[in-house]
């Protein structure tokens, strides 16, 4: 009978954490209503903190990527310049399948041999 007592408390105990992990959840994520700001047409509103710090990852990314230096030495030495474009005809692939597969066919679709059915007993 205790070992029954047991379980029975184990699993009140599982059931009171998970109403108050989904309750401590569900309250604590902001509404919408405090992430929309102005008239409301889809514009989030983010806490200056995230936004200052967003906007000078992108500043940085910005500078690094005018940093880059570009060689084009290359296109203009010999091996380069010798290259010559490959030309291969195109050939047509052939006409696969019917235009609309769904249709029937124009042939007769009685078989040409009757297949003998056995039965099993």
């Amino acid at each position: 009978m205790g070992s029954r007592q047991n379980i029975i408390f184990i699993l009140f105990l599982v059931v009171v954490v998970g109403l108050a992990a989904g309750w401590y959840f569900y309250f604590s994520t902001p509404s919408g209503s405090d992430l929309v700001s102005g008239d409301g047409a889809g514009t989030a509103r983010l806490p200056e903190a995230s936004s200052a710090a967003v906007r000078s990852g992108i500043l940085g990314s910005i500078a690094a990527i005018k940093e880059i230096k570009l060689d084009t030495t290359i296109l203009e030495e010999e091996a380069f310049t010798r290259l010559e474009k490959v030309q291969r005809p195109i050939v047509p692939e052939p006409e696969r399948g019917r235009d609309n597969p769904f249709l029937p066919y124009k042939e007769s679709l009685q078989p040409s041999a009757s297949i003998p059915v056995s039965r099993a007993r």
